[in-house]
């Protein structure tokens, strides 16, 4: 028994070759072919979509599988993995784990039908997973935009106890929403240093030409805080550090900049300005904390953030660093 998995919808042909040997005849024991064409159509049972999003760290994305019934038939999905290449691995995320065991005692009629994996004509669930690294390797580098994350297969039952596995197509990493100058974007945990360097990594492996629309020319310098809190109290100072780091291929004469003016609701305390002097090319970094303090009740973004070139006088303006809720 051959079997081979089946990728594109559509007419396909099976051709048979058969090889055997005539026995008698005038011409004796001779080699001969024997061929069969069948031609049979395959069509995919269900619509599978995935969308990832960015937002576990550096290092992870969340993955959203939805598989919706195309056909007239019940389908009973009775097993979803997703399966990442070498270094990563995927979770799901099950949001309907019961507090306590007593609880699935007393299921609902509607529970039971909904944790069946039951798939009625025209229906859709959907499934949540979490790609993260796994190696040491793919934990420093990160998960950069265009990053393979690998695939999800569905296995599935039909009525009379028919199985069947589909797989969904190849899920890549997004790109960081920086570029869509959406005001409620922040850094933290939005993989925009990682996307910097892989771009800077790649052309400069490439010898390719700078582009002024490129992510790395438009943040040749990106400023990440390094776990930054989620909660501040109202009027205490609080220390931060933020990782500076230099993309470009020169080495800069670098200034961070915190400016007041553009701050709201949480301030920094201390020296605004901050000579960082020469940081080296190609990924050089430093670490510089700075103190701020918080002045009004509320969820607020941490603005204001700018590097100074001090030789070229170029002012790179960085999104917002992270959210934080003052209490």
């Amino acid at each position: 028994m051959i079997s081979q998995a089946l990728e594109e919808d559509g007419q396909h042909i099976l051709r048979v070759e058969v090889g055997y040997i005539s026995s008698g005849g005038p011409s004796g024991r001779q080699p001969k072919t024997l061929r069969k064409f069948y031609r049979f159509n395959v069509s995919s049972p269900m619509d599978i979509k995935a969308l990832a999003k960015r937002g576990g760290g550096d290092a992870s994305i969340f993955v959203s599988i939805s598989a919706t019934n195309s056909t007239k038939d019940i389908h009973t999905i009775h097993e979803i993995e997703f399966q990442p290449p070498f270094g990563l691995i995927g979770e799901m995320v099950d949001l309907s784990k019961k507090s306590s065991s007593s609880d699935q005692t007393f299921s609902k009629t509607t529970d039971l039908y909904d944790t069946s994996g039951i798939l009625d004509p025209g229906a859709t669930r959907r499934f949540l997973f979490l790609v993260k690294a796994s190696s040491q390797d793919a934990l420093l580098r990160g998960i950069a935009v265009g990053d393979e994350l690998g695939h999800a297969i569905i296995s599935w039952k039909k009525a009379m106890g028919e199985s069947g596995r589909i797989a969904s197509a190849t899920v890549f990493c997004p790109p960081s929403e920086v570029l869509d100058k959406d005001d409620d974007f922040v850094v933290h945990n939005s993989g925009l240093s990682v996307d910097v360097a892989a771009v800077a990594a790649k052309k400069s492996s490439t010898h390719s030409s700078m582009n002024k629309n490129d992510l790395d020319s438009i943040l040749p310098v990106t400023v990440e805080p390094i776990d930054p809190p989620t909660y501040m109290t109202l009027y205490k100072p609080q220390e931060i550090n933020l990782l500076v780091v230099n993309h470009s291929e020169r080495s800069i004469n670098l200034q961070l900049q915190m400016r007041l003016d553009q701050m709201k609701g949480v301030q920094i305390c201390g020296n605004s300005f901050q000579n960082l002097g020469e940081v080296r090319p190609s990924g050089g970094s430093c670490v510089v904390p700075i103190k701020i303090i918080a002045f009004q009740n509320g969820l607020f973004k941490l603005r204001g953030c700018v590097v100074y070139d001090l030789d070229s006088g170029r002012e790179i303006i960085q999104p917002n660093l992270f959210d934080i809720f003052v209490k």
